[in-house]
């Protein structure tokens, strides 16, 4: 599975590969980010950049999907698992792609629940509950609590211009819907941001207002080890409920060999800004 970055005028940019889905799921990773594109004849795919950057471990997002469920179906108790569905790049048609209308949209929830029972995808509906909007929701603390939500996923779909717009019909309260959207505070939908950059002020008072917020770590190919860590730090300090990463521990960077974890080695923690109100010690139980 790639995850998106910046393509510059150097192919190193592209030099990371990441494990099967289910290996990734055993080491504890518990958020993907899958870069979708639609083909003329064979649907929804997981690839990078057609023709440019196409490799995958499961190339129909279908295959992708059923990686989770196996491995889901195998550890019923496991924490919830967000998966960022990215549409960004709805501009640049490459031969056999095309830009998805509201059709194409419409069959992206329809494999959701072909492959998920309903029950097992969080969803706007269940956040919402009786406010009016998302974002209302969020901010009188309606999220699910941790054990309602073990051995279920949470699908993002991460567009901020036309696609979102077609997806949610600026239904501000995303009625029905099976993906949250990415978006910014005030906008009614809003219950899920995705910050490229760390700001320890901004998104800490995000986290803490009640946002779920997602946040990158380093990028060892633009950053030397110092700056890492610098970088690493901000993103832990923010409280952000994720922090994404092209190198999670079993797929360190071919040169520097650095990989993103806590500072206790760990792939998920209880957040500190928002510390759990029980006596529970294991964030997770998995069937071994």
């Amino acid at each position: 599975v790639r995850e998106n970055i910046k393509v510059l005028d150097c192919f190193e940019l592209l030099n990371y590969a990441l494990h099967p889905i289910k290996e990734q799921l055993d080491v504890g990773i518990r958020a993907f980010e899958l870069d979708l594109h639609y083909h003329n004849t064979d649907g929804w795919l997981v690839l990078h950049i057609p023709q440019i950057d196409p490799e995958s471990n499961c190339k129909k997002l279908r295959e992708c999907l059923l990686e989770f469920k196996e491995w889901s179906n195998k550890h019923p108790k496991h924490l919830p698992v967000f998966v960022i569905l990215d549409l960004t790049n709805e501009f640049v048609k490459w031969e056999g792609f095309k830009i998805p209308s509201l059709n194409e949209l419409g069959e992206l929830e329809t494999l959701l629940l072909e492959i998920f029972e309903k029950d097992k995808i969080i969803t706007p509906d269940n956040i919402r509950g009786n406010y009016d909007t998302l974002e209302e929701a969020v901010l009188n603390n309606n999220w699910m609590k941790l054990s309602e939500s073990r051995g279920k996923f949470l699908f993002i779909f991460h567009n901020k211009s036309r696609l979102r717009r077609l997806y949610t019909n600026d239904d501000r309260a995303l009625k029905g819907k099976l993906m949250f959207v990415n978006s910014i505070p005030g906008e009614g939908y809003t219950s899920i941001i995705i910050s490229m950059n760390p700001s320890v002020e901004v998104m800490s008072s995000w986290v803490q207002k009640g946002y779920f917020v997602i946040t990158f770590g380093c990028d060892p190919k633009l950053m030397n080890k110092d700056r890492c860590s610098q970088f690493d730090e901000m993103a832990f300090a923010t409280g952000a409920q994720v922090i994404q990463t092209d190198y999670p521990p079993s797929s360190p960077h071919p040169k520097t060999g650095y990989f993103l974890t806590f500072p206790d080695g760990s792939t998920f923690r209880w957040n500190p800004l928002i510390p759990p109100n029980c006596s529970e010690q294991l964030i997770e139980y998995l069937n071994k």
